[in-house]
């Protein structure tokens, strides 16, 4: 990656200093998330029930990014939090344990979609409906593997999420991937599985 310089004269000296690179929008969203809808959930929460709810919310906090977004689904348990467990991601043959494993969740969807499609906006708009997912990261021989696998609300914000799925990477890669394995770049390939109401991306990549 190219790093720009910027040059500063300092009395008769001109010193060499390397900017620092911009940081991602995601990342950014990602990194102030506590503090601005975070204060936004607690918001909520105390003009609901008072400071007797925020001390509930301490003994109960919210497991998912969904009811903090969501606050009035986490005040009424409209949405209760199921994780999904780990033997439901489709690993590549062969592969033994994944070497990790995380959630997602929501908010993180929404920030990448948004980011690389046309506004935020519309990357919370494919990311509602957001149920629960598990990510996992294989190892098998010289390959690694990507298995990602997500549950929705319904069928249709389901075929939603991976309609703006693949229209990211088809902005990124000029390709089109859907149910098959497609080499996108060197030594990577992708695709993207839907069915019924659970999305299954999955990624190959040498190293």
């Amino acid at each position: 990656m190219t790093k720009v310089i910027q040059r500063e004269r300092v009395g008769t000296e001109t010193l060499a200093k390397e900017a620092p690179e911009p940081v991602p929008v995601a990342l950014e969203r990602v990194l102030l998330f506590p503090y601005i809808q975070g204060l936004t959930f607690t918001r909520r929460i105390l003009r609901e029930g008072g400071f007797a709810a925020i001390n509930d919310a301490f003994v109960r906090p919210p497991s998912t990014s969904r009811e903090i977004l969501h606050p009035e689904q986490y005040i009424t348990r409209a949405f209760m939090p199921e994780p999904l467990d780990v033997k439901d991601i489709e690993g590549p043959i062969g592969a033994r344990s994944p070497l990790f494993t995380d959630t997602v969740g929501e908010f993180v969807i929404a920030s990448l979609l948004g980011e690389a499609l046309s506004s935020q906006t519309r990357g919370e708009e494919c990311a509602q409906g957001w149920r629960r997912d598990r990510i996992a990261v294989f190892k098998d021989g010289d390959k690694r593997a990507l298995s990602w696998m997500s549950e929705w609300d319904s069928e249709e914000e389901a075929r939603e999420f991976s309609e703006c799925y693949r229209e990211m990477l088809k902005g990124r890669y000029q390709k089109d991937v859907q149910g098959e394995f497609l080499t996108v770049a060197t030594g990577k390939s992708l695709r993207v599985v839907h069915e019924a109401k659970r999305v299954s991306i999955g990624v190959e990549f040498a190293g």
